[in-house]
């Protein structure tokens, strides 16, 4: 089937706005339905290729997408590695980019993290998805080990929310928080993304 270069614009757009609906403040990890195991997978490849990198683990040599978990990668190795994605959303962010949005006035920048409620956020997202993983476990739908990936990228994120704040899982064996994309201080055209580990040691 054809498909013209209006109507490839107009479903482009459409997923756009659906993502900026869903998350508008996570820009990099905002998603519609068509692209959310898009996003999850690369952001999940870029937190294990930072945690293969600092700790000399094998390189992933092929995934498969089963949700649940997010994504299960088979290491050259030849082990298995679960992981689970989600995305650390402000709240009042939300509610304020909406009301805008339904009033037509601008939304302009509205990020308000402040380190306790970036912290207490992620409490409440581990806390729900160690709930959900318990009973994955049990019933064989996903096996250990496995790495929970945070993705945070609003303009107010950075890794000084985080400072000596780190958590503790019976479920997962570490926990990540992906902080997006960050500007090459080489001056490089590349740009690389950074990524921290909260796992209490």
């Amino acid at each position: 089937m054809e498909v013209n270069d209006d109507e490839l614009w107009a479903k482009v757009e459409r997923i756009s706005t659906q993502s900026m609906q869903a998350m508008p403040d996570c820009g990099q990890f905002a998603y519609a339905r068509e692209t959310q195991g898009f996003v999850e997978s690369d952001a999940i490849r870029e937190a294990y290729s930072w945690l293969a990198k600092n700790e000399c683990r094998a390189e992933i040599q092929s995934f498969t997408q089963p949700d649940p978990p997010d994504l299960v990668a088979t290491l050259v190795d030849g082990s298995h590695l679960s992981f689970e994605f989600a995305v650390i959303v402000h709240q009042e962010t939300i509610k304020v980019i909406k009301h805008r949005s339904k009033n037509l006035s601008v939304s302009g920048e509205y990020q308000n993290w402040a380190p306790t409620i970036f912290q207490q956020r992620i409490s409440e997202l581990l806390v729900q998805k160690e709930s959900i993983f318990a009973t994955h476990l049990n019933n064989g739908k996903a096996l250990k080990p496995i790495i929970l990936v945070l993705g945070s990228d609003s303009l107010m994120s950075h890794p000084d929310l985080v400072d000596g704040f780190s958590v503790r899982s019976q479920i997962f064996d570490r926990v990540l928080v992906h902080f997006g994309y960050i500007a090459n201080p080489s001056g490089a055209s590349e740009s690389e993304y950074l990524i921290m580990d909260i796992t209490e040691k």
